[in-house]
């Protein structure tokens, strides 16, 4: 745990994210600030199953996409182990499939998520400008980032699916979401990043240039399409 401490403000901030129900996305440049919110946010849920996914340390540890996909399956199986559940060998195939069978084995409304550093995979691995230009033009990822990309969307389908399972679900990264084709057509998340009544954690980074820029000079967010498959 870092020691990075959360000012009043935050604090009443990072409660007020802890109340919503559904799965959520909220845009916050990595470093001890983020970690500090999820630190807070564990604190608050020790009471139910809760899974914490560090994306950064993993991707650290791979050196190709494959080798992304493996590990991620890896890392999903042991902290189903850490929560007493057992995933059939059949569901090991890839994270969509464990993160459904994962929760299918849990009771309703029990399992708080929280996933950090969630675009660490995408910037070692891929170029970000490329990745929002596909997510414009509508065009599934092809090429040496294939793997990492399916990977996570099929975390987060499988979240935006089972969502009557989840208690609190939170993937936090440097950038905001509509600059991320891993949340466009069909995986999108709001970015409550957007939202006024978050404004103590309001600073997130822009793929367009790299900047930190205000949250209120963000265009407005694109509407979620049909999740597929």
């Amino acid at each position: 745990m870092l020691n990075t401490t959360l000012s009043e403000a935050e604090l009443r901030a990072v409660q007020e994210l802890s109340q919503i129900r559904r799965p959520m996305f909220f845009s916050m440049p990595a470093g001890p600030k983020q970690s500090a919110v999820l630190d807070e946010l564990q604190r608050r849920f020790k009471d139910f199953p809760l899974l914490r996914l560090d994306l950064a340390g993993l991707a650290a540890a791979v050196h190709s996409e494959a080798e992304f996909k493996q590990a991620f399956v890896r890392l999903l199986l042991e902290r189903a182990r850490e929560l007493g559940i057992e995933i059939p060998k059949p569901e090991q195939r890839h994270s969509l499939s464990c993160m459904q069978s994962l929760l299918a084995q849990l009771p309703d409304g029990s399992l708080a998520v929280l996933v950090e550093n969630s675009v660490a995979p995408l910037e070692k691995f891929t170029s970000i400008e490329a990745d929002r230009k596909r997510a414009v033009q509508k065009v599934l990822p092809a090429g040496p980032e294939h793997e990492v990309s399916r990977s996570l969307q099929g975390l987060y389908y499988a979240m935006l699916r089972g969502r009557c399972k989840l208690r609190f679900a939170l993937i936090c990264g440097a950038y905001r979401a509509e600059d991320l084709y891993t949340f466009n057509e069909g995986w999108f998340f709001d970015d409550y990043a957007n939202e006024p009544e978050f404004a103590a954690l309001r600073q997130c980074q822009t793929a367009h240039s790299g900047s930190v820029l205000n949250v209120n000079e963000t265009k407005g967010r694109p509407q979620a399409s049909g999740a597929q498959t």
